[in-house]
């Protein structure tokens, strides 16, 4: 799925992506989410198999149980942000700013971690 950067309100599977957003258990499988301003939002359990996440700034999100296998994250901002229990087998996160970020029991087989 793509989506335009200009609408008012990016809305995915009944979850309006914005920052603070609470889009626990959400499906955003194949998603193009790239740039887009997501601080502070809870995506406990959500689905981001396959999705482009790059340059996306999800400073203190919660992606705790997250599946975001196959993500590409590159250049992505994740200050803060809690990946405890979540997959990024085989996610890209090269050039992220990882810093202060949380990665407790997190499965990373195959990430790139440039």
């Amino acid at each position: 799925m793509l989506f335009s950067l200009h609408s008012k309100a990016l809305i995915v599977g009944g979850c309006e992506l914005k920052p603070s957003a609470s889009c626990n258990d959400a499906n955003l499988s194949g998603t193009d989410l790239s740039y887009l301003d997501l601080t502070d939002a809870s995506f406990k359990r959500a689905d981001f198999t396959n999705s482009f996440l790059a340059f996306v700034n999800l400073t203190d999100v919660s992606l705790l149980n997250a599946d975001l296998t196959d993500a590409d994250l590159s250049n992505a901002t994740l200050i803060g942000t809690n990946f405890k229990r979540a997959d990024l087998t085989n996610a890209n996160l090269s050039n992220a700013d990882i810093s202060n970020a949380f990665f407790k029991f997190t499965d990373f087989s195959g990430a790139d971690l440039t």
